[in-house]
């Protein structure tokens, strides 16, 4: 009996320690399921974070690309209204000085209206220093217009009151023929 009490004690302390390390592992294992579960939710957030991140860069692509060719679309027209303005003012100059004038001024409001539509280019300074040579090329010219206009006055003046020729010996109307040649200097 004495050895069946001592038998009985020992298989209940390997019970309980069965008991416990079975417990151990349970334990064990609930927290490595719960560590994985929280990795995976780790993952999953972290994917949908850098789907995120992809997809933002690409709206920012795209919107870098279609600022870039507003910009260079707006550096084209500011070269051929440039190229405009130097072909109109030579032609202008010929023709109809106060014609120049107004074309000048709407080439400015032109460029002006320009950049203030390019105001996300990054380059807007460059634009910016064309419009303010471009300003300063026309009250140069408007200067030299002037001065040429109050020539071509005198000079008209002149002429009316000169020696007349044959033809308006006969004629009521005089006539007067001259080149006006104008330079100007645009700097970058």
């Amino acid at each position: 009996m004495a050895w069946e009490l001592s038998s009985e004690i020992e298989l209940k302390k390997k019970t309980e320690e069965l008991n416990k390390r079975i417990s151990d592992l349970e334990e064990r294992i609930a927290k490595g399921e719960s560590d994985k579960l929280e990795a995976d939710n780790r993952y999953r957030e972290e994917k949908e974070a850098r789907n995120a991140a992809e997809k933002i860069c690409k709206e920012k692509s795209a919107e870098l690309e279609r600022i870039q060719g507003e910009k260079s679309a707006a550096e084209g027209k500011a070269n051929s209204n440039e190229d405009f303005y130097k072909r109109s003012q030579e032609y202008n100059m010929s023709s109809n000085l106060e014609a120049a004038d107004e074309t000048v001024k709407k080439q400015v409001k032109d460029l002006t209206a320009e950049v203030a539509k390019c105001k996300e280019c990054k380059q807007l300074d460059s634009l910016i220093d064309k419009i303010k040579a471009l300003e300063d090329t026309c009250s140069s010219q408007k200067e030299i217009i002037s001065k040429q206009e109050e020539q071509l006055a005198t000079h008209k003046k002149s002429v009316v009151c000169g020696e007349r020729t044959q033809v308006n010996e006969q004629s009521s109307r005089s006539h007067f023929v001259f080149t006006l040649r104008i330079c100007g200097i645009h700097e970058d």
